[in-house]
């Protein structure tokens, strides 16, 4: 179980942004209520993952999903955690 790089919280799992099209069905019932049930959905396709702590965005394909939620450390580390522990190389 991997941590997210944002807020440092154990991750069993990410929730993901999905836009989808939804397609309803509106009628009305026996009793003249205006009713409705969703028929079909188009889902687009996604890109981002969130975090279910922090919601923010920590991962933007599978791959990046399947490592945080495997990884046994911080997971994938965000650039400023990166310039910090390895520092722009300055020539003398």
């Amino acid at each position: 179980m991997g941590k997210c790089p944002k807020c440092g919280e154990e991750l069993d799992s990410l929730n993901q942004i999905c836009e989808a099209s939804v397609f309803y069905r509106w009628y009305l019932n026996k009793e003249g209520k205006m009713m409705s049930e969703m028929v079909e959905t188009d889902p687009q396709e996604s890109t981002e993952w969130l975090c279910p702590h922090c919601n923010e965005v920590i991962a933007t394909n599978e791959e990046q999903v399947e490592q945080l939620l495997q990884s046994k450390d911080k997971g994938i580390p965000d650039l400023e955690t990166i310039k910090e522990v390895y520092p722009p190389y300055q020539d003398d």
